[in-house]
């Protein structure tokens, strides 16, 4: 038998109550702990939610703001000087939000700060930046230019009913290009192209993008472009093997959606010449014109698209009769209103027939008019009965289909120094014209309203001091962007 002593209790009894004081402590502790995590944990929970609060508030300032900028009732609209003017401040829910807005061309930039439980002194704060572009729900247009300074690449656009005025885009990187083609298909999609190697930018409505694979390694220069739709393009100008323009031969592009562009093939017979202007009435009918390069062989030469290219000689080698187009002539501008009623415009002079061509059933011949001598670079049509041919040294010539046909519109008062004309767009109600000082470097803008051309010189932001080139317009329902672009992002 065991026995224990009467110290050896007492030394046994004395261990167990360290060791149970111990196991308090210890317990007590990890109860302080747990509590402490599950209040800590409540309070960044309460904190998180209070925080995503604020930042629900913040997004519904983007909301509203967007709703008033973008009323589908256009004469309900708030303008983003009007919201500059008069920011939007409202108490909702837990906190208050704060909407200011700048303008910037024809997009708004808008910065909602909301706080909990106010912004005077907020206990949590969010704040949100977006940009927004209001769709054109009138006309919409985008005109380019040559090199300029920094920014280089030369570009405006028109928006109404929001603004009326040219709006400068500030181009980003900086391009040292000039443009030479535009074709819009709404306010949010177009394409650019012009006289750097291999420069094809596509406009989004606030900027372009020009990161787009290029399917030549060749030198070429785009002259032109035009979009049937979307996801339906084709641009045209010259390949230059070498970089110079001896031996040039006609450069044709397709884009028919993402990823790139492709090249198209001339077609039999295609000569050594680039090209200029295009148009196309449909997917599938495109007439494409042009300007004979060194050592070209004295014939002329237009390229027609039915689904395939074809390099079609339209002069009088071609067995065609005195009114045939002369082997000489250069053409600069094209337009179709049908798949059988064409024009193509180039240089004037006193040769009869020379200048003017059109397509009327299935044969180009010269057409004979009476204006005045000069280089065309532009045609457009709202109709069949209603076409302007534009140029240099002031040519403003108007067709209406009836005698005497093509007619010469004078400017007044008269330009001088006079204007070389470039580019032409119009819409059912107004035309635009664009070039620049004949022998110098300043640009020329033109508005046709109300039966009568005169100077339009009103710009947002720092006007261009170079020629322009390109014009393009889109309007009515075309106008309208599928979406409105809105670009946020949260301000730390």
């Amino acid at each position: 038998m065991i026995q224990f002593s009467l110290t050896t209790l007492r030394n046994q009894k004395g261990y167990l109550l360290v060791v149970a004081m111990l196991l308090i402590m210890l317990i007590g502790f990890m109860g302080a702990v747990i509590t402490n995590m599950y209040y800590g944990s409540t309070w960044s929970s309460t904190d998180h939610g209070q925080a995503d609060t604020a930042l629900y508030l913040a997004e519904s300032g983007i909301e509203q703001a967007t709703h008033r900028l973008l009323n589908p009732i256009v004469g309900a609209r708030l303008t983003c000087a009007q919201l500059t003017s008069s920011p939007i401040t409202n108490a909702f829910g837990k906190g208050t939000y704060n909407v200011t807005a700048v303008a910037s061309g024809i997009n708004c930039a808008i910065t909602s700060t909301a706080g909990i439980p106010n912004l005077t002194s907020p206990l949590f704060m969010r704040t949100l930046k977006a940009t927004i572009l209001i769709p054109a729900s009138g006309r919409y247009g985008l005109l380019g230019g040559n090199v300029s300074a920094a920014p280089n690449l030369t570009l405006a656009q028109w928006n109404t009913p929001t603004v009326s005025s040219w709006n400068i885009v500030t181009a980003t990187p900086a391009f040292s290009m000039s443009i030479y083609g535009i074709s819009l298909t709404s306010s949010t999609d177009g394409w650019i192209v012009g006289s750097s190697t291999n420069f094809l930018c596509r406009w989004n409505g606030i900027g372009t993008d020009c990161t787009y694979p290029f399917p030549i390694t060749s030198h070429v220069i785009l002259r032109a472009v035009f979009c049937t739709s979307s996801n339906n393009c084709i641009a045209v100008g010259d390949r230059i093997p070498g970089g110079t323009i001896y031996g040039s031969k006609p450069c044709l592009l397709l884009w028919n959606g993402p990823p790139s562009w492709t090249q198209m093939d001339p077609g039999a017979g295609g000569a050594k010449n680039g090209l200029s202007a295009i148009h196309c009435n449909s997917p599938t009918n495109c007439w494409a014109v042009g300007i004979k390069g060194q050592g070209q062989v004295s014939e002329n030469v237009f390229y027609q698209f039915n689904g395939v290219w074809n390099a079609i000689r339209v002069d009088s080698g071609n067995g065609f009769n005195s009114n045939a187009i002369n082997i000489n002539d250069n053409y600069n501008g094209v337009f179709c209103n049908s798949d059988t009623d064409c024009w193509a415009v180039g240089t004037k002079t006193a040769i009869a027939g020379s200048g003017f061509a059109r397509l009327s059933g299935t044969t180009w011949l010269a057409f004979t008019t009476s204006l005045t001598n000069s280089v065309y670079n532009a045609i457009t049509c709202t109709a069949t009965n209603d076409c302007w041919a534009v140029g240099n040294a002031n040519a403003i010539a108007h067709w209406s289909g009836a005698s005497p046909s093509w007619t010469n519109y004078t400017l007044s008062p008269l330009p001088s120094p006079t204007v070389d004309f470039n580019s032409i767009a119009c819409t059912a109600t107004e035309c635009w014209a664009v070039g620049v000082i004949t022998g110098g470097t300043t640009p020329k803008i033109f508005r046709y309203t109300a039966g009568a051309w005169s100077e339009f010189s009103t710009y947002t932001g720092t006007p261009p001091t170079v020629g322009l080139n390109a014009v393009s317009f889109v309007s009515g329902s075309t106008a309208a962007a599928s979406q409105p672009i809105t670009l946020w992002a949260e301000v730390f």
